[in-house]
């Protein structure tokens, strides 16, 4: 009782359907009219009589099965399932066998505790009310009518003299009995006299055109208005009554929810249903997909040959730039080692893919990286015997690469460049569209996940449903801190937004456009940005980079404001006009309207591990922007981690970074909280509406099929 009351004080917008219910009812009749091969069909007035379930104990392989028995003439059809969605106190009229399967299930029935109600509406030739000045709104009395709304239901009518009708009566409980008792005619006589009385207006008999009386505790087909749990019955009788016999008879209704009395209960109740029967069963889900989870679909059912993969792809998983920076040395010796076994990765995928040498990977000018850790870096190459790299001064910067004039020590790349973000993520998406063992998912928002300790798959759902999966892949990007932390796994990570950045055109006296190489301006004490060659069009892209003491943290993806920060544009702008005036044209520059998200960890590293104390079925891949250039070589470690598991025998270049990459690495986790057993729920009202409006239509027609 105490929910239902909260309901009603949370003004809710109340809606209709112009011309009535029935029209829904009948829309959805020729929907399931046009289903191709006769698998809709919709029989009306053919009662239900008895419920049988099947099953052969001698054999186990033989489905079970369920035996309708349909009307007077008992006539009989067998099912996989059946669905039942009539009222509580209808379905204890139907026969269901073997008795003892239902015993539980007839007591429930029995027991939950049913209102009456009652609506009496009259039309009338005139709308009087309006002349009252009372447009919509409710009067309460102590007379029998007791409860009068004035919400005129012809949507047509603008004026007095329209005429409509307005529900005279509607009552429930013990205020309903009364009219039960009555006729059509008595009823709707008392409540015109009711209704003139409380207007102290004789005319309104004149004006009456109709009356229709509704009593839903003499409805031949719901014997009772709405499920009400009395004290305790909501402990006693829930589980029972949602559950279903042998996976096999379900049930469902306003009365298997904790929204009674409203249409939404009866969507919220088939919730469970719906998404059980067309729940399927996949190897691997990769959840928030986007480029990486397509990698690593693609590798799992090449390099694996995993037969039953589910990408689903949020619609921050395709928010993405179109281009990002690689280089093949960074200031950490690991990442280092990463970029060198990426390179001939990239080169695999570009021919997994049908695309032309080169055009994915970028790496014809080269990549010059400009700040005090050059040194470190140069160092590195030496480590790593790799030859193509080479320290420069600023002067052999200006005098070489007349692109930017800087007063910083620098490192130049030969086997390095950018990712063509934009060409991987089409040719991913036509590749994976075409590969029968993946399937995409798309707009599909994780929302739950339900883990038991011991068993060997879980089950997530969605916006769109459910499924059940062996391994979970979680590539959550943006929303990484918010997803761990619903399941007890508090990381010390960070997000930031950023503008996308500015395009500015090549002055025409610029001579380098074709030697222009990808860079990146990273000092330790300022703001770092990141540049690209000129584009078809002659304009050169910057984008500033994130500088952690310089920048504000949100603290959720939802507080994106999508507006550029006015004062970070206005440093890059400055920036640009000092240091890049003999290349671009800075006051003619392009400014992206929007914001980017980007996540780094407090190491600016990358997590690729099993999430704590699920068993090795759930595994992390923290990504960030720059962390494009890795993402085939984080798709193989992840292929590897969802098919073997740590002690397995690891590829030895592979084994060697697999420490770096550890969820447990000093200082990566803030707090952890684990449980032997959960539900991991994301807390989303769109996700929840989402689900509402997607299962509305098919308990309206599993009502209509039982019920008619």
């Amino acid at each position: 009782m105490v929910r239902s009351s909260l309901i009603l004080t949370l003004t809710p917008e109340y809606t209709q359907i112009d011309g009535g219910f029935d029209l829904m009812i009948q829309e959805l009749e020729q929907i399931c009219k046009r289903v191709s091969d006769n698998r809709c069909t919709i029989q009306t007035r053919v009662p239900i009589k008895e419920i049988h379930y099947v099953e052969d104990a001698a054999n186990e392989m033989i489905r079970s099965s369920v035996r309708l028995v349909i009307g007077n003439s008992g006539s009989m059809a067998n099912f996989d399932s059946v669905i039942v969605t009539t009222t509580a106190r209808a379905a204890s009229l139907i026969k269901f066998e073997p008795r003892a399967l239902f015993v539980n299930k007839y007591k429930a029935f029995r027991q939950l505790h049913y209102d009456c109600a009652t609506k009496i509406a009259h039309s009338f030739s005139r709308a009087f009310w309006y002349e009252e000045n009372i447009r919509g709104g409710s009067s309460v009395t102590d007379l029998s009518i007791r409860f009068v709304f004035y919400n005129n239901f012809n949507s047509s009518a603008n004026d007095v003299n329209d005429g409509g009708f307005i529900l005279t009566s509607y009552v429930w409980a013990t205020d309903a009995l009364l009219w039960s008792a009555l006729t059509k005619e008595e009823a709707c006589e008392k409540s015109l006299q009711d209704l003139m009385q409380l207007h102290n207006r004789a005319d309104i008999r004149s004006l009456v055109t109709s009356c229709e009386v509704k009593n839903w505790c003499t409805d031949q087909y719901a014997i009772g208005a709405y499920a009400l749990f009395t004290a305790n019955q909501e402990t006693n009788l829930d589980e029972e009554l949602g559950k279903s016999i042998k996976d096999t008879v379900h049930f469902s209704g306003e009365h298997i929810s904790y929204v009674h009395r409203w249409i939404e209960g009866a969507i919220q109740s088939s919730l469970r249903i719906v998404m059980h029967m067309q729940e399927e069963e996949f190897d691997v889900v990769i959840v928030d997909g986007g480029v990486l989870g397509m990698i690593t679909a693609l590798t799992l059912a090449k390099a694996w040959n995993v037969k039953r993969i589910a990408v689903l792809m949020s619609e921050d998983s395709e928010k993405l730039l179109d281009v990002a920076p690689f280089h093949s040395v960074d200031e950490k010796y690991y990442l280092s080692k990463a970029s060198q076994i990426v390179l001939p990765l990239w080169q695999e995928l570009e021919v997994m893919l049908n695309l032309p040498a080169g055009s994915l990977l970028n790496t014809h000018s080269g990549f010059v990286y400009m700040g005090q850790s050059s040194s470190k870096m140069a160092e590195i190459c030496r480590n790593l015997t790799i030859s193509n790299c080479s320290l420069l001064s600023s002067t052999q910067i200006s005098d070489g690469r007349p692109f930017i004039n800087i007063n910083q020590p620098a490192l130049h790349l030969v086997e390095s460049g950018f990712v063509n973000v934009s060409l991987l993520y089409s040719a991913l998406r036509r590749l994976v569209e075409k590969t029968p063992s993946i399937i995409l998912r798309d707009r599909e928002t994780f929302s739950n996940l339900k883990y038991i300790s011991g068993v060997s798959h879980v089950r997530i759902e969605t916006s769109r449903g459910s499924l059940n999966a062996t391994k979970v892949i979680f590539l959550p990007g943006v929303q990484t801190k918010e997803m761990m932390n619903k399941f007890g796994l508090n990381l010390n990570i960070n997000l930031y937004e950023l503008p996308s950045g500015i395009r500015c055109p090549m002055l025409p006296a610029s001579n380098i456009t074709s030697t222009m190489p990808t860079w990146l301006f990273a000092p330790n004490d300022n703001d770092h940005y990141a540049g690209y060659p000129p584009d078809g069009s002659g304009y050169v892209c910057i984008e500033p980079r994130i500088v952690k003491s310089k920048m504000q943290k949100l603290n959720s993806s939802y507080e994106q404001t999508n507006k550029p920060d006015p004062e970070i544009l206005k440093r890059l702008l400055t920036w640009v006009s000092q240091h890049m005036s003999v290349t671009v044209d800075s006051t003619k520059a392009i400014i992206a309207n929007n914001t980017v998200l980007d996540t780094i960890l407090f190491d600016d590293g990358f997590i690729l591990d099993y999430i704590p104390g699920f068993e090795q079925m759930l595994v992390l891949g923290t990504h960030s922007w720059s962390g494009i250039q890795y993402m085939p070589l984080f798709a193989q470690i992840l292929g590897q981690l969802v098919t073997n598991n740590k002690s397995s025998t690891w590829p030895s270049h592979y084994a060697l970074l697999l420490p770096e990459f550890s969820v447990n690495l000093a200082g990566r986790i803030i707090t952890l909280n684990l449980l032997p057993s959960r539900s991991i729920s994301k807390d989303s009202s769109s996700t929840l509406i989402y689900s509402l409006i997607s299962i509305h239509f098919f308990i309206v027609f599993c009502s209509y099929y039982f019920a008619r």
